[in-house]
């Protein structure tokens, strides 16, 4: 299905062909074609008649004289300036005769006009000829406006979502309608019987890398008169002049002085050109000034960037730092909450904690692990004799070798007074029974430096030994356990390990062993 059917299907609109234009171009595209000829067609309409007076007797040729007749006008304008000015008005006037729905039609002919005369001082630098450049920019957009008069508020979604995303209009138009804006253009001049030259490069002005090489830089053109008459129509932030001047640069491959002089050209000739067609023309700065103003505000945008990135440097360091005192503070909250202040091994608090997780690992798992409870032997002697505070530097002495003589797995704790707890995981009887004999020994052969002595204390362990329990029991019971073996190991004569014996899975009471 073609694009025009896919329109009709759709209940778009088409217009009719302008009879006075096809009767222009007929006798245009014949070799043997006469002023009087020409100037006969244009002056069938007085309107359009009066229009082309107009615009030969503008600022724009700036003629010392008025001129008052047709033929006078094409003398000094030359056909092919009268034919792109006769046709400009019976397209505008055929196209735009049915709006009526809030189309702005002074913008978009503004903007195609501005297209138009950038197109014919652009195209000598890509060089290339021929008198149909000026109309083929002109209709470049007839699509949009055909579509817009038909389906404005589609349109309007249309334009919302290129505003809203930046995407392409012509990918958005082909997503909700099936068809864009250069296809519509491109086969309603076919249909009028505009020449190939016209309509081809409308149908690629947004891809002219794919055009027919024939029309390539055509459709070249097209494009980059689009570009510039977007700089002078179009709301365009700093960064979009800046990427529109680099586009320009690189196509064109001219210096920035004599690109910046070209364009600004453009802004200069338009406004004559607009004046002369009637419409109102509006400011139209030169493409230096925008050019100025966008790196003002790119550097405004700039030093703002770097202010914010300072603030926010600034934020994460208060941010970072905050979070390492809230770091801290858990730390502190964790340090009293569950470390001995004067050992600073973990406490009983943690014990409970540590002990019941052990317990439910063994029971679910099959796994053993033994429990040592350490007590210091004649600790009150210590204290009665030396003072508490020799009394605190046994204690700290004792932790201290506790923790340089057990593994990294154990976990060691000052159970309360003078009393120490070692939880062994994954240890069975015999080898719990070993560590304990080496930690008792090695409590014994240590000096402690008090005041200006050297006090020698030993202690005596009592060991527990979960092993492969089938039921989870309480922390207390296993801790009693190790009690009752600690008793034993104290009435035996001190400085000396006793391990408890029992059948757990029975609940029986535990009947302490002194070791050997």
């Amino acid at each position: 299905m073609s694009v025009l059917q896919e329109m009709a299907k759709q209940n778009i609109k088409l217009p009719s062909p302008p009879g006075i234009a096809l009767r222009l171009m007929e006798a245009l595209r014949n070799d043997e074609f006469s002023y009087a000829g020409i100037s006969g067609i244009i002056q069938s309409d007085p309107a359009l008649t009066a229009r082309v007076l107009t615009v030969v007797n503008s600022a724009f040729y700036s003629l010392p004289e008025k001129v008052g007749n047709l033929d006078r006008a094409l003398a000094i304008m030359g056909v092919n300036a009268v034919k792109n000015v006769a046709l400009s008005f019976i397209l505008l006037d055929n196209l735009a005769g049915n709006a009526d729905n809030g189309f702005d039609l002074n913008y978009f002919w503004k903007r195609s006009i501005t297209a138009a005369v950038s197109s014919e001082l652009l195209a000598p630098h890509v060089n290339l000829g021929g008198d149909d450049i000026f109309i083929s920019s002109l209709l470049q957009d007839t699509g949009i406006l055909v579509i817009c008069l038909s389906r404005p508020n589609d349109y309007l979604k249309v334009l919302d979502e290129k505003k809203a995303t930046g995407l392409a209009v012509e990918a958005i138009e082909d997503r909700m309608f099936g068809f864009n804006h250069q296809d519509v253009g491109s086969e309603i001049l076919e249909k009028w019987g505009l020449p190939e030259s016209i309509y081809l490069p409308i149908r690629y002005h947004h891809r002219h890398e794919q055009t027919p090489d024939q029309y390539r830089r055509q459709a070249k053109v097209l494009f980059l008169s689009g570009r510039v008459s977007s700089l002078y129509n179009d709301s365009l932030s700093a960064v979009k002049i800046r990427e529109i001047g680099d586009i320009l640069k690189d196509s064109l491959t001219m210096c920035d002085s004599f690109l910046n002089d070209l364009i600004d050209n453009v802004a200069e000739q338009s406004l004559k050109t607009i004046t002369s067609f009637g419409m109102p023309s509006g400011d139209m700065r030169q493409f230096t000034q925008l050019l100025q103003e966008a790196n003002e505000e790119l550097f405004k945008l700039n030093r703002s960037y770097e202010a914010r990135l300072e603030e926010i440097s600034q934020e994460k360091s208060k941010t970072e730092k905050l979070a390492l005192e809230q770091r801290e503070a858990i730390n502190r909250l964790w340090e009293i909450s569950f470390r001995d202040e004067l050992t600073g091994l973990n406490n009983r608090r943690y014990l409970q904690d540590f002990l019941e997780g052990e317990l439910g690992r063994s029971a679910h798992y099959g796994s053993r692990f033994s429990l040592l409870l350490l007590d210091i032997d004649h600790f009150k002697k210590v204290n009665d004799t030396y003072g508490h505070q020799a009394g605190d530097l046994v204690l700290k002495a004792v932790g201290t070798t506790l923790q340089v003589n057990t593994r990294k797995c154990d976990i060691v704790v000052r159970y309360g007074g003078e009393e120490f707890i070692v939880v062994l995981p994954e240890t069975g009887s015999q080898d719990a029974l070993r560590i304990a004999e080496q930690l008792r020994e090695a409590i014994a052969t240590t000096d402690v430096a008090v005041i200006d002595h050297r006090v020698r204390v030993t202690i005596s362990i009592g060991v527990a030994v979960c092993d492969m329990w089938k039921a989870k029991i309480a922390a207390d019971r296993l801790i009693d356990a190790a009690d009752n073996a600690l008793y034993t190991a104290k009435k035996s004569g001190r400085n000396r390990v006793c391990m408890a014996m029992a059948k757990l899975e029975t609940m029986e009471p535990f009947a302490p062993r002194v070791s050997p």
